[in-house]
């Protein structure tokens, strides 16, 4: 196994055979170059590309985090592994991470959002709303960051998400139809062409495909209050939550169910970052 790309100090993309991997270690990265074989005595972990996630995806990720907190969320998919029982796809590390950064950002910036789901995941997923409370406190153990309850939700979220590979065909096809459709939306209303590999691409389609697992539910959804921060959100990015609405009413149409205040605004909030990061 050879060098191909310094990421940073901890990792590196490799070459095992012909095949790009992703390798992580305490000063794996550090003062290596191109075609240097790897000290295979500091790898901790080694990721393969999936269907799902590409190295230069996965690559993307992990710069943007620290040594700790990339084995922060190791830990917490094992603690996932030994409350649910079984094996996690390895990929969940990586949008798991994501959410994390992100959630102390907005820790940071004092932002507290709740999920627009969070009645039917506490009520139907009471295991992987528990993984995301020992989450929190570990978090709050090793990083001393205190996160709001409401954030053991999105955690949970990311656990229920690797059950989508159970879904049916048909299912399956309608969410990539309607998927299709609103990239589309994006694509005319603002005018411009999408970077299908990015990140930004990749977690916009990750909130809708969450948004329409939640219209694809027969239960009701308890409303959230979250309007104050939609209005704020709505004076400061007013193209974006224009298209937010029109995303939503498209979505209405086809599902006949109406989107919620929190809706409205994580909309917002991906398609900001979607355009402008």
């Amino acid at each position: 196994m050879h060098i191909k790309k310094r990421i940073n100090n901890n990792v590196v993309l490799a070459v095992d055979g012909e095949l790009e991997v992703i390798v992580v270690g305490k000063g794996l990265g550090f003062q290596v170059y191109p075609n240097d074989p790897v000290d295979i005595t500091l790898i901790q972990k080694v990721y393969l590309p999936t269907e799902k996630m590409s190295v230069k995806q996965m690559a993307v990720l992990l710069n943007e985090a620290s040594f700790e907190e990339i084995l922060l969320v190791e830990k917490i998919v094992k603690i996932g592994e030994a409350e649910l029982g079984r094996t996690i796809n390895p990929v969940i590390l990586f949008s798991l991470l994501d959410h994390l950064l992100f959630a102390f950002k907005r820790h940071e910036e004092n932002l507290k959002i709740r999920s627009p789901i969070e009645w039917e995941i506490k009520q139907f997923y009471p295991k992987e709303v528990e993984v995301g409370l020992q989450a929190i406190s570990l978090i709050k153990e090793e990083k001393e960051i205190v996160l709001a309850e409401s954030e053991a939700i999105f955690i949970a979220m990311h656990f229920v998400n690797y059950q989508f590979d159970q879904e049916s065909m048909e299912t399956t096809m309608d969410y990539m139809e309607a998927m299709g459709d609103i990239t589309q939306l994006v694509r005319y209303y603002f005018q411009v062409e999408l970077d299908e590999t990015s990140i930004n691409y990749q977690r916009f389609l990750n909130h809708l495909r969450y948004y329409l697992m939640r219209l694809n539910t027969q239960e009701t959804m308890n409303p959230l209050d979250n309007e104050e921060i939609v209005l704020t959100v709505k004076k400061k990015y007013p193209k974006e939550f224009k298209c937010s609405l029109k995303i939503s009413n498209y979505l209405e149409e086809r599902y006949n169910k109406q989107a919620t205040f929190d809706e409205q605004l994580y909309l917002t909030l991906h398609l900001v970052r979607l355009l402008h990061s």
